[in-house]
């Protein structure tokens, strides 16, 4: 998904013609994708654990907004550099391996305990 999601805002707004396209292209991707990412990743997981649909939802309005803002400490950097620098055909490529270790965060916070969650405020 991230791959079509990348090849629109690049047709759409060139990282490469100036920084307005650029912070676009930042802008975009973590006002869209990223609040979508959270809740498809508790869901799936969920699911793959055998949570009750009433368990995934809870966990979904605890956990996603904390690690959004989270998300937000770091993505908007990265995604700048990678949109400035990575060509197009490997922005995923080079996506996966900060979401390696962002998935590992998602996944201890979905597994702690909601009062054992670090506040993000």
């Amino acid at each position: 998904i991230y791959h079509f999601v990348y090849q629109f805002l690049e047709a759409r707004f060139p990282a490469a013609v100036g920084a307005r396209n650029l912070i676009t292209q930042v802008v975009l991707d973590q006002l869209i994708v990223c609040p979508l990412y959270f809740p498809v990743f508790f869901c799936s997981s969920g699911i793959l654990e055998g949570k009750t649909l009433h368990e995934v939802r809870e966990q979904i309005l605890r956990d996603s907004w904390p690690l959004c803002k989270l998300s937000w400490m770091v993505y908007p950097f990265f995604q700048g550099a990678n949109f400035r620098f990575v060509p197009l055909k490997l922005r995923t490529v080079t996506l996966s391996v900060v979401d390696f270790w962002f998935l590992i965060v998602m996944s201890m916070t979905s597994h702690a305990k909601a009062e054992q969650i670090p506040s993000t405020n």
